[in-house]
């Protein structure tokens, strides 16, 4: 499986988007856009109105604020080209992998988040056209 992933999306907590964004943007000339937040992401602790991102390459920086999390991010996202994010998950869980939040819906697509024996968190993420 590890043949069909590439790091895709590098996601940040910061606690105040707009210092991030006039720092991302005039400090290193990255172009932002800037998205509202839905219910379902506020929900899930993220903060304010908006959320940014921003293409560095082939890797999209990914900011999101709020409180609890300031600095113990990035978490880094595999993308999955081809699809597939069920059998993912239920992969990394077969072989013990901790699942914190399960396949669920993310911006244009699905995600889940996991961790690593340290704690480190790591999340895959797939397009709504692809299958799932």
């Amino acid at each position: 499986m590890a043949t069909s992933l590439k790091i895709g999306a590098i996601v940040y907590r910061v606690s105040d988007l707009k210092r991030s964004e006039q720092f991302y943007r005039e400090s290193l000339g990255i172009d932002l856009r800037v998205l509202p937040l839905d219910e379902k992401e506020k929900e899930e602790g993220h903060e304010g109105e908006s959320f940014m991102m921003g293409d560095v390459g082939d890797i999209t920086l990914v900011f999101f604020q709020g409180k609890d999390k300031p600095g113990a991010t990035p978490v880094i996202v595999f993308s999955l080209p081809e699809g597939g994010i069920d059998a993912a998950a239920e992969g990394l869980a077969r072989r013990g992998v901790s699942i914190v939040t399960p396949v669920s819906e993310a911006p244009g697509g699905w995600s889940f988040d996991f961790n690593d024996p340290d704690g480190h968190a790591w999340s895959y993420y797939q397009s709504k056209d692809k299958p799932r």
